[in-house]
């Protein structure tokens, strides 16, 4: 069985491949328990990993389990040849964001845009081709620089634009900052291409920021699933 899974900065993520992907998450304490999880039920996994020093080592550690097991495992790179990236080196693409690019693209076949919104917020525009992006700090990021006094604990829709103490302040000021950093960069991005871009939200902070539009939470592994045929 083709287990896909996504080491994330937070969290790991995993998925088998079937028709329907239905997703699980654990924490990096529970690696063991996904582990034995592995053990019992993959055949093959595919793994794609962020750049954080705790990402690395979970997926040194889930290569020498692999390795030990004897289960095939690969891990996902940035490849040109099947979708063009518009970076000096794509080398410096995530490659989360690829797999997002090549779903969308499955998904859309025209202009779209892809909003990541997990421990950072990534948007990658898409005519056809890869023509850019933009990266910003995570909405979690900003919550944990600004409120450690304040009882912070969580990002949510404001009841009001203002705040009246520190916490409904500063959770005002993020979430209504974040949309218009997010809405305001696509309105610019439209207005000097002179096109209208499809909006691909998700990520754990998607349903939050997406105002309506797409949601799919899932996107990541459904680009997993589109690397590995290829």
């Amino acid at each position: 069985m083709l287990f896909f899974i996504d080491i994330g900065n937070t969290r790991i993520k995993y998925c088998v491949n079937q028709e329907v992907l239905t997703l699980n998450a654990v924490d990096y304490q529970q690696l063991p328990a996904l582990l034995a999880i592995l053990r019992q039920q993959a055949s093959r996994l595919l793994v794609t990993a962020g750049r954080s020093k705790r990402a690395c080592r979970a997926l040194s550690d889930i290569n020498a389990f692999a390795k030990q097991s004897g289960i095939s495992t690969a891990t996902v790179e940035v490849k040109p040849q099947l979708l063009k990236i518009n970076y000096h080196d794509s080398k410096q693409f995530g490659a989360d964001r690829f797999l997002h690019l090549l779903a969308g693209r499955q998904h859309f076949q025209q202009h779209f845009c892809v909003i990541s919104c997990g421990t950072a917020i990534t948007l990658d525009f898409y005519t056809q081709q890869h023509i850019g992006g933009m990266i910003a700090p995570g909405l979690g990021m900003a919550k944990d620089l600004l409120s450690k006094k304040a009882g912070l604990h969580k990002i949510e829709k404001p009841t009001s634009i203002l705040g009246n103490d520190s916490a409904t302040s500063i959770g005002s000021g993020i979430y209504f900052g974040y949309k218009n950093l997010i809405y305001g960069s696509i309105r610019e991005v439209e207005k000097k291409l002179n096109l209208s871009f499809q909006l691909i939200f998700t990520g754990g902070d998607a349903e939050l920021l997406s105002n309506g539009n797409i949601v799919i939470n899932e996107l990541l592994f459904k680009g997993m699933r589109i690397y590995d045929y290829h």
